[in-house]
């Protein structure tokens, strides 16, 4: 039965550990190679490698959102820098709309109201910050402008004002 595992450093010399499982405490970008021998019956057989490369965290994606005006059924595409970027409905980045530069929601999807896409980026298995990118939809304003009058030729000029805008003026 073979017991007594023990684990190298890359230059197959420098002792780390002895275990079945060794914990790298050095998670820097790179390749790294440790090597491991087990010993059975007082004999060490030859060291066994493992090697991986621990690759960098992408760089977020750089988004453009878009503005809409209300009722419109054309919707604008939003847009992010890399072709394999993905799109997503949730911040957990769960439920995958689309992959691509671009992604142009459906009208459905959209209504009324504005709202977040999420996009990420993957490379090498590893995966970016979570982006939002928003489609912004402009409320129609709303407002009357008084009541209908009748004028004869030879009355006052009538001053019509307009009111109850919504949303309101600033």
């Amino acid at each position: 039965i073979g017991t007594d595992i023990q684990w190298y450093a890359a230059d197959k010399t420098t002792k780390l550990t002895s275990g079945e499982t060794y914990e790298m405490g050095d998670m820097s970008v790179g390749s790294k190679k440790y090597y491991a021998t087990q010993t059975v019956d007082g004999c060490e057989g030859a060291k066994a490698l493992i090697s991986f490369n621990v690759f960098a965290k992408p760089t977020s994606p750089t988004v453009i959102g878009a503005r809409v005006c209300e009722g419109e059924t054309v919707i604008p595409s939003l847009t992010t820098s890399l072709i394999t970027d993905e799109w997503y409905a949730d911040e957990t980045a769960t439920t995958l709309l689309a992959k691509g530069y671009t992604f142009t929601p459906d009208f459905t999807m959209v209504g009324n109201s504005s709202k977040t896409y999420y996009v990420v980026r993957k490379q090498n298995g590893c995966v970016s910050d979570v982006v939002p990118s928003i489609l912004e939809v402009i409320p129609k304003p709303n407002f009357t402008i008084g009541n209908d009058t009748i004028l004869c030729i030879y009355d006052n000029v009538l001053t019509v004002q307009a009111s109850g805008f919504e949303p309101p003026i600033t």
